[in-house]
Formats: C-alpha cells, sequence, structure tokens
C-alpha cells in the first residue's frame, strides 16, 4: 500500500498506482480514502476505462457493474483487456461465478480459472 501512495505522492499522473490504491484502501477498510482515490480515478479514466471500472466495482462490490464493464472492455477491445486474462486474475474472484461474466468467458473462449486467493475486501456496508 504504501509503495502506491508514494507512487501518488511522486508523480500525481501514476495512474496505475492511484488505481491500486483504490484496492489497498479498500482491502484495509478505508473506504474514505477508497473514495476518495476511486473518484479521481473514474474522473481521469485513461488507457482501459472499462477495465478501470471494473476494477472499482469489485473493490466496492459492485459485482453486476463490474461484469457489464469487462463485458464491453472486450466489445470496445481495450488495451488493458488485451493483455490481461480476467479470467484468470485473482483481481476478480468475486465475479468469476457471475452469470455475465460467465458468458463472456464463454463467447470469447476463455476458461475461467478457479478462485486460489482469497478475496480480502468486505464492501462497505450501504
Amino acid at each position: 500500500m504504501r509503495a502506491f501512495e508514494h507512487g501518488v505522492r511522486i508523480d500525481s499522473t501514476a495512474y496505475g498506482d492511484r488505481v491500486f490504491t483504490v484496492f489497498g484502501y479498500g482491502a484495509l477498510g478505508r473506504w474514505a480514502d477508497a473514495e476518495r482515490e476511486r473518484d479521481i480515478v473514474l474522473r481521469e479514466k485513461r488507457n482501459s476505462p472499462n477495465v478501470i471500472e471494473a476494477f472499482v466495482g469489485v473493490t466496492f462490490g459492485q459485482y453486476d457493474a463490474a461484469a457489464a464493464a469487462i463485458d464491453r472492455a472486450f466489445e470496445h477491445r481495450e488495451p488493458l483487456i488485451l493483455t490481461m486474462r480476467p479470467s484468470c486474475d485473482p483481481m476478480f474472484n468475486p465475479i468469476k461465478t457471475h452469470p455475465r461474466f460467465v458468458a463472456l468467458a464463454r463467447r470469447v473462449g476463455a476458461v475461467i480459472c478457479p478462485a486460489t486467493v482469497a478475496w480480502p475486501i468486505r464492501p462497505p456496508r450501504r
């Protein structure tokens, strides 16, 4: 977590570090900090905006929105989605059984890897 915070302090345009601070703050239960970083990330949305929305959605427990964003990322052939494997990435463990995510995996011929890492985040209470 400190490395990502440090990266953002050194370079406020360090977008990757900022995206992962959202996840890190969520894992630590620091939801006010996670929300602040989320707002910046979603305002700036660079490179692969739907993938970023999916990361944020998973972090905040918005699984329907996250699955829809991954679907849009494939539809728009976003650069980040084309270089990663969301069906095996532990970041997407919470949505690996979501019907929309499963349908997308079938459509693109991906095999969904089992969730091997315990998900460290309990979404904020609504």
